[in-house]
């Protein structure tokens, strides 16, 4: 029976995913993809900690990558078991309003920047378009 036991209990520590720059897992027992928070600074921003901002002030902000393209925008919160937001639904792909799709990304997957006056505020996920497109499609 030992000699069973290590070798599936080691398949499965290879099998544990690992979120890398630009890759994304899907979070156990849920739907919300998890990316590593870009590093990153724009002239005139400034990095707000999502905890500085009200959740509900995410809604209709603008996505980008990591290289200013614009990749979507948030349409609504995923709130955990406490009730907290743990995820933000981001409306991806699509060209005029037609094929978008939602997904679901942990809020803590964005990076928050803001503009030195706090009247401009944008979101940045280090994600590529074949990774948004491999997420499954976000259902309430």
């Amino acid at each position: 029976m030992r000699h069973v036991t290590f070798p599936i209990v080691l398949a499965i520590v290879v099998a544990l995913p690992t979120v890398a720059p630009g890759q994304t897992t899907i979070v156990p027992n849920s739907k919300i993809a998890a990316f590593t928070p870009p590093s990153i600074m724009r002239d005139g921003f400034k990095t707000v900690p999502l905890d500085d901002l009200e959740l509900k002030a995410l809604i209709d902000l603008r996505v980008y990558d990591i290289t200013d393209n614009w990749i979507g925008e948030v349409s609504g919160l995923i709130r955990g078991a406490s009730r907290r937001p743990i995820g933000a639904v981001v409306d991806v792909g699509g060209f005029l309003g037609m094929g978008e799709r939602s997904v679901a990304i942990r809020l803590d997957s964005l990076t928050v920047l803001q503009n030195i006056e706090g009247d401009r505020t944008r979101l940045y996920l280090a994600a590529t378009d074949a990774a948004l497109d491999a997420l499954p499609e976000y259902d309430s």
